[in-house]
């Protein structure tokens, strides 16, 4: 895993959902709720993939949905705290594009 793009990514998100929560009491909820796993991202120690990260039907289905940045901003970060190998994004972008140049 890596660990400085996992927390990259977490600092991005907190301070995504920082901002929404001024105004959204979904992204305070949501920003309660992700905390321990946002806080030991920033601090390098997610060291195996986190099945079933919280809030995603938020972002699917409920009230966070009409934040497309935020939106992408977790699913980055769900996606890295989810796989072994960060690199493997891109080549299920690719494969759902049918675009898949990575030779196997």
């Amino acid at each position: 895993m890596k660990q400085a793009e996992i927390r990259e990514s977490a600092i991005k998100l907190e301070k995504m959902l920082k901002h929404y929560a001024k105004t959204d009491i979904s992204a305070k909820d949501c920003l309660r709720i992700l905390k321990p796993y946002i806080e030991k991202a920033k601090a390098k120690k997610i060291d195996q993939p986190i099945d079933n990260m919280p809030c995603a039907y938020t972002f699917t289905e409920g009230e966070l949905r009409k934040y497309a940045d935020l939106e992408e901003q977790y699913a980055d970060f769900c996606f890295l705290v989810e796989h072994e190998d960060p690199d493997e994004q891109e080549k299920l972008i690719a494969k759902v594009l049918g675009e898949n140049n990575f030779s196997t």
